[in-house]
């Protein structure tokens, strides 16, 4: 068992981790016309590069849940994973043709999704039920990177690149390296990755001197005093669950995603607003840190509201918002007011249904690899959509495609919370020292025969669907 100290170093650690997932995962999106002028493409093919990373993390969420539950020192995982983060980091600058950049960002991809699972099942194995406020806190310093890095883009995107916006107007399909007498650059973008990948080196130092650290035995669960013995209903309860948990987190993380990695080229773009690239990282920072507001607060409105309740006012946050924002696309400040009021709604939303989740079943790794997945495919096919839509009818499709995420992401949360709090089994208890507890069932205390086999009903019910 880990002691409380350790836990609360472990704990630091991922913060960290996770902060520097935020500034790697948001600094695409203010430096995406430098990526389109390095690579010499459109915003429709470097935006391709959101699901180039979305592949790749898909693959990492696949298979990081398993690997992590197998692992006896998910520390050295960990470790790994992030070296490779910031060395793809490091090596994007070098890409200048479009199949080295979509490569470089899978791998990224893929190593961002094992931190992200292993992080999130790690955190649930130390805290178990108290994990609510350290949840909180780990999104929140993956909110606050995704803050930062705007601002440090902003010191070195392209200062000569004024004439994007009237140019776009002009020519809504021009590629930005094809006239050099209308759009001229002046970039040194590969400072912002440069800085981005070195502050994943202590991360990667810290966790590796935790891993040679590891106690003997490994690092069991804070819930390992006890398992489940579920009803037979569980299994399709359990399937259903985590099948909404994973069809509202898609949708959820492409929102937050797209948001970030469109609304620069956006407010840049369009000929209504057509602000200064400079201003449209002011922007973006606004909607990142708004976001890492919210999950601040988050942290202490955890402790006297219920994740349902949080993510059911966050919802209601996202819906007015996106209204407006897409009601009233031509305003500058409805967009500046519309993106901090986006941000602190979207904030909480993942750790709030993350913990919910783990309020109606138990969440092991390869429960939590399987709703991660969901988000990657979200982080996937969301900026997919924009990106296609953006260059090919307009940059305005971007805003009405975050009205109708947020609008279908509502009615599968108000799914998801009647079937986990209505369609609940009883599940029993069971020691596994052998101590028995009384069961649920007419209150008789099951013996060890009767609890393997309703172990092995379950087993052969829900397997092949859902991991465990």
């Amino acid at each position: 068992m880990f002691g409380l100290e350790r836990r609360l170093i472990v704990t630091l650690c991922e913060c960290a981790g996770y902060f520097a997932l935020g500034l790697v995962l948001a600094i695409h999106g203010p430096t995406l016309l430098d990526l389109a002028h390095q690579t010499g493409s459109t915003i429709e093919e470097i935006g391709r590069i959101f699901t180039a990373r979305s592949f790749g993390y898909l693959m990492g969420s696949i298979f990081g849940g398993h690997i992590f539950d197998k692992s006896s020192n998910p520390c050295i995982i960990l470790t790994l994973a992030l070296a490779i983060t910031g060395t793809s980091t490091f090596f994007v600058p070098f890409c200048t043709g479009l199949a080295a950049m979509y490569i470089v960002i899978s791998f990224q991809g893929l190593t961002m999704g094992l931190v992200d699972t292993g992080g999130n099942v790690l955190l649930l194995s130390m805290w178990g039920a108290n994990c609510g406020p350290y949840m909180q806190a780990l999104h929140f310093a993956f909110g606050l990177g995704a803050f930062v890095a705007p601002l440090v883009a902003k010191l070195f995107i392209s200062t000569d690149s004024e004439s994007i916006a009237s140019a776009a107007c002009a020519a809504p399909g021009l590629n930005v390296t094809a006239a050099p007498e209308v759009v001229t650059f002046s970039s040194n973008v590969k400072w912002a990755y440069w800085l981005c990948s070195m502050v994943i080196v202590p991360v990667v130092a810290a966790f590796a001197y935790l891993a040679a650290t590891n106690p003997k035995g490994g690092e069991h669960s804070a819930r390992a005093s006890q398992v489940i013995v579920p009803h037979r209903r569980e299994g399709w309860y359990r399937r259903t669950v985590l099948l909404l948990a994973f069809l509202f987190l898609m949708l959820y993380v492409g929102l937050e995603v797209g948001y970030g990695g469109f609304i620069f080229s956006y407010a840049v773009k369009d000929c209504m607003v057509q602000m200064a690239p400079h201003t449209a990282a002011y922007l973006t920072s606004a909607y990142w840190g708004a976001f890492a507001a919210g999950r601040l607060a988050a942290i202490f409105l955890s402790h006297h509201m219920s994740p349902a309740a949080m993510a059911t006012a966050d919802l209601v946050g996202c819906l007015v918002s996106s209204i407006l924002l897409y009601v009233m696309r031509d305003s500058e400040p409805v967009l500046w007011a519309g993106s901090a009021l986006f941000g602190v709604s979207m904030a909480s939303i993942f750790p709030s249904a993350f913990h919910l989740v783990e309020h109606f079943v138990d969440v092991t790794g390869g429960a939590a690899s399987f709703i991660v997945v969901g988000a990657a495919l979200g982080e996937m096919l969301v900026p997919l959509l924009d990106s296609l839509l953006f260059e090919r009818v307009g940059p305005w499709t971007f805003l009405l495609v975050n009205l109708i995420g947020c609008i279908v992401a509502a009615v599968i949360f108000g799914l998801f919370y009647a079937w986990g709090t209505f369609g609940a089994p009883h599940p029993t208890l069971c020691a596994v020292d052998g101590i028995e507890l009384a069961a649920a069932d007419g209150g008789r205390a099951p013996g060890v025969q009767d609890e393997k086999m309703e172990e092995n009903e379950l087993d052969d019910d829900t397997a092949p669907i859902i991991p465990p």
